[in-house]
């Protein structure tokens, strides 16, 4: 039996080596009966151990020292990679600072002359940079301001946006850099009149993680209600001249 008892303990220790454990190494004592120094034995199967100590068990000196590891360093044991399924997405560049400002042109100037009659007449412009990683189909909806509200209340409720090719000389981002930021056109195509634009999938410049598509945003509004909210905002009367009319959502889809 210990015999076999030294062999596991053989193993055990080529384990430990193996594995990086944090080993100790005890000097055996002669008088450490019973301890860390001895080894019980059963006298009726390995008699020749007899140490002449009559307790019942018998014990067996170790043989010089022992070495006890008690902090065995993890191994792997199985590695299991980890997928991430990014799906479909899509980004406007600085979205929150976007911003599209009005300013009165003469109305021939708005879609033909279907306007010649339909003064004051405004028109404003944004460029504005996107980019998904599958082709996408952008459109615009038109949100104004305080839509359950007498229209005679409203600064304007008659405007319409549209897609264009994006232009130097625009707000927003420019062609062909913006702080650091790298801007193409030639991914973004106006659609349907200007009710859609499609957008290549992927960045325009692979190496860059800073690059973009760009493209355009043109509102024209008629029929402006100069006088609105004068009476009870005073501030207009002072040379207030932004008034918020309304925002444009981009919206996007698969194409």
């Amino acid at each position: 039996m210990l015999k076999k008892g030294l062999f596991a303990i053989a193993l055990l220790g080529l384990f430990a080596v193996s594995a990086q454990a944090l080993c100790s190494t005890y000097t055996i004592s002669m008088d450490n009966t019973g301890g860390n120094g001895w080894v019980k034995i059963d006298p009726n199967t390995d008699s020749g151990f007899n140490t002449g100590f009559s307790l019942g068990t018998w014990y067996k000196q170790w043989p010089g020292t022992v070495t006890v590891c008690t902090n065995y360093t993890a191994l792997d044991l199985c590695c299991i990679p980890v997928w991430l399924e990014v799906g479909m997405y899509a980004e406007v560049y600085d979205c929150g600072n976007q911003k599209i400002i009005l300013k009165q042109v003469p109305c021939l100037q708005l879609a033909g002359t279907s306007h010649d009659n339909d003064y004051p007449c405004y028109y404003g412009c944004t460029n504005f940079g996107v980019r998904g990683n599958f082709p996408m189909l952008l459109g615009l909806k038109k949100d104004n301001i305080g839509a359950n509200v007498d229209p005679n209340m409203l600064p304007s409720n008659q405007w319409s946006a549209k897609f264009v090719p994006a232009q130097n000389g625009y707000s927003g981002p420019q062609m062909p850099t913006t702080a650091g930021k790298y801007f193409d056109p030639s991914g973004f195509t106006v659609t349907s009149g200007g009710n859609n634009a499609t957008v290549l999938p992927g960045l325009p410049v692979p190496a860059n993680p800073n690059s973009w598509y760009i493209g355009g945003i043109c509102v024209e509004a008629w029929k402006a209600n100069l006088m609105y909210n004068l009476f009870s905002n005073p501030g207009m009367s002072a040379g207030t001249t932004l008034v918020k009319i309304g925002r444009v959502c981009i919206t996007v889809q698969p194409v």
